[in-house]
């Protein structure tokens, strides 16, 4: 089976630890997961959301060993196993289109993560990449700040009168009967995989990839619900939290839902016949999960970390 570690997985797993003992520690649960039959699969999204924050002031040293830990529990000094974004995929799979720019900048993740795992001047490799980090860390505020427009937007389109930070749809329970309906129905499903299929067939033609006929994304089109169908579960199940309390998305850090909603798009998906599985102590993630088809293959850490005989939750 293949699996795949959320962020905070790897957060977990190097805090209270050196580099060394992490080094150590991601030899010994490698020898584990092998006996198990298990390949951990990096996920684009995990390793681009800690690379993003190697340029922090105070969050960079728990973010490079995890980088570490990432590049070592998936990879070795010759290649590493990641699992694409998910527009990535998409874009191959309904617009037959291999996304070497957006290829080029996951293979440039997996090198710098190579770098610092096999360097003892962690500093030198991140001055190294200062520009390619920036530019990562460019891209996660701006998908962010995409899904933050995205929730305003349709906050708007039911209540003109919302501001980000109030409570939607104030005590008008009919207004908000309307939306919640809207967010379970299949109408929200296709209106969000649209928006993605029109997003990317965007930046494709800006990029001057010649796209295929109409005819043919339509049916290509067919295969996404079923490849995003855990994440969409994800997706409204974040959307009605959204909904139901006066958040202001930018300033109170929901908008990283979108990394999770984009790791859960591997989740019972398939590699080469075998099904993919995630391990994460969400428990949005996990619940969610849980309530929309309780035979995904989904694991807190500690139950990984039993499942292995290994301590993985701190170094004690």
């Amino acid at each position: 089976m293949y699996v795949v570690f959320d962020t905070n997985f790897y957060r977990t797993l190097v805090s209270r630890r050196t580099t060394q003992e992490v080094k150590e520690l991601m030899c010994e649960i490698r020898e584990a997961e092998d006996k198990k039959g298990i390949i951990p699969m990096q996920s684009a999204t995990v390793a681009q959301e800690l690379l993003s924050h190697l340029l922090d002031a105070g969050n960079g040293k728990n973010c490079t060993n995890a980088c570490v830990a990432l590049y070592l529990h998936t990879g070795n000094r010759k290649e590493f196993r990641m699992i694409p974004l998910p527009d990535v995929q998409i874009a191959k799979m309904v617009f037959g289109i291999d996304w070497a720019e957006r290829i080029k900048t996951q293979e440039t993740c997996g090198v710098i993560m190579s770098e610092l795992a096999a360097t003892e001047d962690i500093a030198s490799v991140i001055a190294k990449y200062k520009n390619e980090l920036g530019q990562i860390k460019h891209y996660i505020a701006d998908v962010e700040e995409s899904l933050a427009s995205g929730v305003e937007n349709i906050f708007k389109a039911y209540d003109p009168n919302y501001k980000m930070g109030d409570l939607p749809f104030g005590e008008n329970k009919e207004l908000r009967k309307r939306f919640l309906d809207y967010i379970d129905s299949s109408g929200f499903e296709w209106d969000t995989i649209l928006a993605l299929l029109i997003s990317i067939a965007m930046r494709l033609h800006q990029q001057f990839y010649k796209l295929p006929q109409v005819e043919n994304v339509l049916i290509n089109a067919r295969q996404v619900p079923n490849f995003y169908a855990a994440a969409m579960a994800f997706r409204k199940m974040y959307f009605k939290k959204f909904s139901s309390s006066a958040y202001n998305i930018r300033k109170d850090n929901h908008a990283n839902y979108i990394w999770d909603e984009y790791i859960l798009s591997g989740l019972g998906n398939y590699i080469q016949k075998e099904i993919i599985g995630i391990v994460t102590s969400d428990t949005d993630m996990i619940e969610t999960m849980h309530n929309y088809n309780h035979k995904l293959k989904i694991e807190t850490l500690e139950q990984y970390s039993s499942y292995l005989g290994i301590n993985l939750i701190n170094g004690d």
